[in-house]
């Protein structure tokens, strides 16, 4: 494989006048491809394929499987079931296909997890197409223990009607080759679930084994099978897959190239990986083949995208497809985390990100994430251009307490531009302020802006100056003034996540505290509310102004969903100098179990005295002698008890300890089908 390595500017470039160059050159790049966006506000995809109908069909995480419009953006659900379908870590509804003859017979096979956090399974059901909906389930498959990672669980239906599940190694990693554990295989099922009989070994799903956490499965025409899987921290592969082979996991990572890996290769005859990432790991996901006209560049390669590594590579491959020859790298870093890839019968390639699951990453997700943006090609002589819109740029951070920030680059030009790295001057200040390459290269395309990530780690309380030096990928550089400041007031989270239970369709109104820290006041300028689902989350609150430093500011947001789920947003207040940690809020809308669960809930009020430090709550007639529970934002029940006044003072209830301190805690009293709740704000 040929491998393309750019050189590096000497390092004594780096202390010589700067001078970016903006706009009339010309100049030939090997970075062809930009992106236009399709659709935004989508929450995690997780597959995407074109339909029968030239609609791009896309399953997201929390259980939602939708068609899009790729010409409009306009979504249309098809199936929700999120009430079903069990999220945590990785788990979630997963891949899905579509039937071949679907106008004969519309069948959709959906993967997710379903259950509760102590019995998880992963199953294959069988959807019916009808009126512009999925209907009339059918179980096909049920992996059962399943875990909340390594679900793998690609599906794709072949010229044979076999029904293909790529899978991953949880629970049991170590039985991954264990001909009789279904993890860590790659699966061939008849599209009824039953075994086929020209499967490896009689009676047994799998096609091959050893396997960790495969995510991308693709057939060519010649009928050769291509998968890639996760590594563990390192060696990623790409296999090309042979009937009954062993793949090594969890004895070997990548190729056999050390004592332990290659006594147990030769051994057990272990099927070494095309193609590794060696001691890196880039989290390979979806996996196409291509071969249009549309771009000739990218003829006769699978198309790879990745997670961490955030990009999109092409390897080529020899005529027979069965060995990869050369490999290039694209859009790196351009739209953070790149779940799957679908291909148009025309020849068009579409991505999904995948930026709003718990591993992200900065500055992701953006407000317009997660997002479906389709690929566009440039030419080669295309015009050059970058703004940096400011040469000095200000930081705060309490001393101790490492602050990530940005630096904002917008492409003004016609073609992508790459950011290949940032330097730090070297100077006294260098362990404490400085630019990061953790997310190097940063492809620009025309038309974006992005936000290049920088460290303020101060040790004291002072001043810190730096010069930050950008090189670009055609030599041009530029040096962005950094000042750090350790005594300017900052705004801090109180709390990182807050979970809220919405027993019913009841709004609930969850108050968010941000502290002001630091030794100095702080201009609080905007809010920010990222979010897939903006209808549910909504706040009338205006948090502009100075706080003064160990005052607080609370943000008041409304909370409300009629349809069972899962629901997440994050909250943000932007200062004068930087945009505070995030605030994960977290909503699940249980199903109703019972008729009683529909009756109104009575709002009650707590009614605080800060100078006395107590809290009371008034309770009503009708819930007199009800039973009166307290829990935190987690759901933990702190206190139980009767409601036998009409009055009490919550502080006397003896709440104490960590699990009062993650948010305001809330009270229900219930009497029969009659029930009463508030939120404390608890004086503590």
């Amino acid at each position: 494989m040929s491998v393309n390595h750019r050189s590096r500017l000497p390092f004594y470039c780096l202390f010589l006048s700067l001078l970016l160059v903006v706009g009339t050159a010309h100049a030939s790049t090997d970075q062809p491809f930009g992106y236009r966006t399709v659709a935004t506000g989508l929450e995690i995809p997780w597959e995407i394929e074109f339909g029968p109908d030239s609609l791009l069909w896309v399953s997201e995480r929390p259980g939602i499987l939708s068609r899009i419009d790729v010409e409009t953006g306009v979504k249309q659900v098809l199936l929700d079931i999120r009430s079903s379908v069990f999220t945590k870590q990785e788990a979630g509804m997963l891949g899905f296909c579509i039937y071949p003859n679907f106008a004969d017979t519309p069948w959709v096979y959906v993967a997710y997890t379903t259950g509760t956090v102590d019995s998880i399974e992963k199953v294959v059901d069988r959807f019916t197409f009808k009126d512009d909906t999925l209907i009339d389930p059918v179980r096909i498959f049920t992996l059962a223990p399943a875990g909340d990672f390594h679900q793998g669980c690609r599906l794709y239906i072949d010229d044979e009607r076999k029904l293909w599940i790529t899978g991953g190694d949880n629970p049991g990693s170590n039985l991954a080759v264990d001909d009789t554990w279904l993890a860590g295989k790659l699966l061939r099922l008849n599209l009824d679930g039953s075994i086929p009989d020209d499967n490896p070994v009689p009676g047994l799903p799998f096609w091959s084994k050893g396997h960790r956490n495969i995510q991308g499965f693709v057939q060519l025409p010649n009928g050769n099978i291509w998968t890639s899987e996760h590594g563990n921290v390192i060696e990623d592969e790409i296999n090309l897959i042979v009937k009954g082979g062993n793949y090594g996991w969890p004895f070997v990572e990548g190729p056999c190239d050390l004592p332990d890996e290659i006594e147990y290769c030769d051994s057990a005859n272990v099927i070494q990986p095309k193609w590794s990432t060696g001691d890196i790991t880039f989290a390979p996901c979806g996996l196409r083949y291509y071969n249009h006209d549309k771009f000739p560049r990218l003829k006769h390669s699978l198309l790879q995208v990745f997670l961490k590594k955030a990009k999109l590579m092409q390897f080529t491959l020899n005529e027979a497809g069965d060995s990869i020859v050369s490999s290039h790298s694209y859009l790196s870093n351009s739209i953070g985390r790149i779940r799957d890839i679908a291909i148009s019968a025309d020849g068009r390639i579409f991505l999904c990100t995948s930026n709003r699951e718990p591993n992200g990453y900065l500055p992701f997700p953006l407000d317009s994430d997660d997002r479906i943006v389709e690929l566009e090609e440039y030419t080669d002589d295309c015009e050059m251009a970058i703004v940096i819109p400011s040469d000095t740029v200000r930081i705060s951070a309490v001393p101790g307490f490492m602050r990530y920030f940005s630096i904002p680059i917008t492409n003004t030009g016609e073609c992508p531009r790459t950011l290949v790295s940032n330097y730090s001057k070297v100077d006294s200040n260098l362990a404490y302020l400085r630019g990061t390459n953790w997310r190097m290269p940063l492809v620009l395309v025309p038309g974006q802006t992005y936000h290049t990530q920088a460290e303020f780690d101060p040790a004291e309380n002072k001043e810190y100056y730096q010069g930050i030096v950008m090189i670009f990928d055609d030599t041009s550089y530029h040096t962005i003034h950094v000042v750090g400041n350790t005594q300017a007031g900052m705004i801090a989270s109180a709390d990182t996540s807050i979970t809220v239970f919405l027993p019913n369709n009841s709004p609930v109104n969850l108050p968010i505290v941000f502290k002001s820290v630091g030794e100095l006041p702080c201009t609080i300028q905007s809010m920010s509310l990222q979010t897939a689902t903006p209808d549910g989350f909504t706040t009338d609150s205006d948090p502009t102004g100075t706080v003064v430093p160990s005052d607080s500011v609370t943000v008041m947001m409304r909370i409300a969903f009629d349809e069972p789920g899962t629901y997440s947003c994050r909250v943000n207040l932007a200062t004068d100098s930087y945009m505070s940690p995030s605030v994960h809020v977290i909503a699940v809308r249980s199903q109703p179990e019972s008729v009683a669960e529909y009756t109104a809930i009575h709002k009650l009020t707590a009614f605080p005295n800060p100078f006395s430090g107590t809290t009371a709550v008034h309770i009503p007639e009708l819930l007199l002698y009800g039973t009166v529970t307290i829990t935190n934002q987690l759901g933990m029940v702190l206190w139980t008890g009767s409601a036998s006044h009409t009055s009490f003072d919550v502080n006397s209830m003896n709440i104490s300890g960590s699990a009062t301190a993650t948010g305001p805690l809330y009270l229900t009293v219930r009497k029969g089908t009659e029930i009463g709740t508030c939120m404390l704000l608890v004086l503590r």
